[in-house]
């Protein structure tokens, strides 16, 4: 519980620091090649070349992903297990829907807000675990608005057995002692909120996560 205790403000103070972040990483683009036009060196004209399209390449790429998701916490969440998946050189695919932005996740109440993103939290982390044992390495992450609810599913590959029957046993895990407190968390979480809904899916060697947020 406690290493996803967290607070609101934190997280939307984070996710303004990502937009000045974002701001500063296109600027620092810019000068980059500008800095590339003035020098006649070649060496030092590669080693720029290959700054702006590797390392400020991926940061605007991560950012533009996670652009549409409203403020409120969530988008500050996925924006550090994306970077986590980075290092861990897993790859991700990151869809979402163009209404998604119209959903506002601060009118939903603070203590909801909190609790999707503590959810969210264990989701990726389950994930990124799982992905580093799997044969592909491939995280999904699909939010979309359907039913009246906003709709976050969470895919990955995954080695071993899974019990689906027993996934929201009190501290289940494939994983071995120490592990399986996340997901005790998340049904604490689920029988407490009635705003939220949770829902497990296997296929093959697939396992899914699903949260509903009622609007």
């Amino acid at each position: 519980t406690n290493k996803y205790e967290t607070s609101l403000t934190s997280l939307r103070e984070y996710e303004k620091i990502m937009d000045q972040y974002r701001v500063d990483n296109h600027e620092n683009k810019n000068q980059l090649l500008t800095i590339r036009n003035m020098v006649k060196d070649k060496k030092t004209k590669n080693y720029i070349d290959n700054l702006v399209d590797s390392k400020i390449s991926d940061n605007e790429n991560i950012f533009h992903k996670t652009s549409k998701i409203p403020e409120g916490g969530l988008r500050a969440i996925i924006y550090s297990k994306l970077c986590t998946m980075k290092d861990l050189k897993i790859k991700y695919c990151l869809d979402i829907a163009n209404d998604v932005k119209t959903f506002d996740l601060i009118r939903i109440g603070d203590s909801t807000n909190l609790n999707i993103c503590k959810i969210v939290g264990v989701f990726l982390d389950n994930a990124i675990e799982a992905s580093q044992e799997a044969n592909k390495k491939l995280i999904n992450i699909e939010i979309f608005l359907m039913d009246n609810c906003l709709n976050i599913n969470i895919s990955n590959y995954y080695k071993g057995m899974i019990d689906v029957n027993k996934i929201n046993n009190k501290k289940y895990t494939t994983k071995g002692k120490g592990h399986g407190y996340g997901l005790t968390l998340v049904k604490k979480i689920i029988e407490n909120d009635p705003n939220l809904l949770h829902e497990t899916e296997i296929s093959k060697d697939i396992f899914v996560q699903k949260l509903k947020i009622k609007m």
